[in-house]
């Protein structure tokens, strides 16, 4: 028998494993878009599949994945509430900071491509 201290803690990880679950579907909704084609449900399955890999990993190492109804009841609750309440303020600032990430992931390959077509062509200036 799980004593209530543990019972409280399963509660509040699956809460919590609720709003990663509406946090990552904020994050799909930018990168992915609205694509309708056979591509893009061979990504949403791909991506969902990451995803609740990543939640059950999440309840492993925080309760011991003991899954039942309450666990799966507070995980929809979580996401629920994330979504309906939270969702409107942090959208803009998830989509803000995938930006900046695209971006400056962007500049860094584009500087290390030329870096490495210099090295191996040898076209343009000796002095780098």
């Amino acid at each position: 028998m799980i004593n209530l201290n543990e019972q409280i803690l399963i509660l509040i990880y699956s809460f919590l494993s609720g709003i990663i679950f509406g946090i990552s579907f904020d994050v799909y909704k930018i990168i992915m878009g609205n694509s309708k084609k056979v591509l893009g449900f061979i990504k949403c399955t791909i991506f969902w599949i990451i995803v609740g890999i990543g939640v059950f990993w999440f309840l492993l190492y925080t309760q011991y994945a003991i899954l039942s109804f309450y666990t799966y009841f507070y995980i929809f609750l979580g996401s629920f509430i994330y979504l309906k309440f939270i969702s409107k303020f942090l959208f803009n600032k998830v989509k803000n900071l995938i930006f900046n990430i695209r971006s400056f992931l962007r500049v860094v390959f584009k500087n290390i491509f030329y870096l490495i077509l210099k090295i191996f062509t040898g076209k343009g200036s000796k002095s780098l």
